[in-house]
């Protein structure tokens, strides 16, 4: 079986089980059955959004409806911190479980670029959101149903239900430095000689006078400017709160087997085709399908250089493109795993990993 035929059967099988498992949905009346979702939403200073979702998932299938509308390809399912396959159906996470067990799921959210270097995205449900802003993110929208702010580390952290929609932008540090060197006047020395004649002995006299030298000074000051973000909000204090739905236990025996019996083939073929796309290289085709025309650039250009080159170089090709925008699209890059960003010094060092 060629290459292309085997993932064109495994595409067919994947979406006869999750047509399978959509069906039997209303019968076996199951739900997300976890106790309590922790959902954390990081705004990072390149504008990459990572999302971190924790619970406890019980026996059987557990959904959980993601907040925010994801990368597919970054999704990342951990049971009891094993990686698991991930089953992204609806915009929802499908996590059987054989007994009760901890659950993380991370992701990179999906974001829409607006004029004047803008940035937004959607959340989608009512959940409560723990939102992290970086020092450098400044908010152009202020969540309604906030519940608490504070700040950790530099960092500010407004606690919020859903839904909502939230854009934000990037601040560049600016960074002046004032160099003032004061010269020291030249060291001078005088030799005075006086000779006296009068009778056969000679006396010399010899007179030296020296300056002491003075040590140059230089004074350098640094004054980085940062637009300070003040949110002034009153907020009373709200009961706490804890997101809990619970499923009902109570479902068709021989469905419930059906389903059972659908979700081991699902796990068994993704495993399957993981393991195939890996040894074949099919997993940097499937991804290179979330990649955009500044994506490939980016990629086409690093290629040209070698493989390596200096980001601030890189950027030099894309002057007409916006450095918050740029910087996310390198970010992107690093997420999906096509390049590596390496610091040298305050410098960073672009190398490609994948090839599309």
């Amino acid at each position: 079986m060629s290459n292309r035929s085997y993932k064109n059967y495994l595409f067919i099988l994947l979406n006869l089980i999750i047509l399978l498992i959509i069906c039997a949905l209303p019968y076996t009346h199951l739900m997300c059955k976890a106790g309590t979702l922790n959902a954390e939403v990081t705004i990072e200073n390149d504008g990459t959004v990572v999302v971190v979702i924790e619970g406890t998932a019980e026996a059987g299938l557990n959904i959980i409806n993601l907040p925010i509308e994801p990368l597919e390809a970054s999704i990342e399912v951990y049971l009891n911190n094993t990686l698991i396959p991930t089953l992204y159906v609806n915009s929802s996470i499908v996590i059987p479980s054989n007994t009760s067990s901890n659950f993380r799921i991370t992701y990179i959210a999906n974001t829409s670029v607006l004029p004047n270097d803008r940035l937004s995205f959607n959340v989608l449900t009512n959940d409560t959101i723990e939102l992290v802003l970086k020092p450098q993110v400044i908010l152009f929208t202020i969540p309604e149903n906030i519940i608490s702010t504070r700040v950790s580390d530099s960092n500010i952290i407004i606690d919020f239900q859903g839904p909502t929609t939230i854009i934000y932008g990037i601040v560049v540090r600016t960074t002046t430095i004032t160099t003032t060197t004061t010269t020291p006047p030249a060291t001078t020395t005088v030799n005075t000689t006086t000779t006296t004649t009068t009778t056969p002995p000679v006396t010399t006299t010899t007179l030296t006078t020296s300056t002491p030298q003075t040590t140059p000074v230089t004074t350098i000051s640094i004054t980085t400017s940062v637009p300070a973000i003040t949110t002034h909000k009153t907020v009373p204090p709200p009961p706490s709160q804890t997101t809990k739905t619970e499923i009902s236990t109570e479902y068709p025996t021989p469905l419930l087997i059906l389903v059972g019996i659908g979700i081991a083939i699902a796990a068994i073929a993704i495993v399957i085709g993981i393991v195939k796309a890996r040894s074949s290289g099919s997993s940097t085709y499937m991804m290179s399908g979330l990649l955009d025309d500044l994506d490939r650039s980016i990629l086409r250009k690093i290629k040209e250089s070698g493989g390596s080159i200096l980001q601030n170089e890189l950027y030099r090709f894309f002057s007409n493109v916006p450095k918050a925008t740029f910087w996310r699209h390198v970010r992107k890059l690093e997420r999906l795993g096509f390049i590596n960003v390496v610091k040298e010094g305050r410098i960073n060092r672009l190398i490609l990993k994948k090839r599309i």
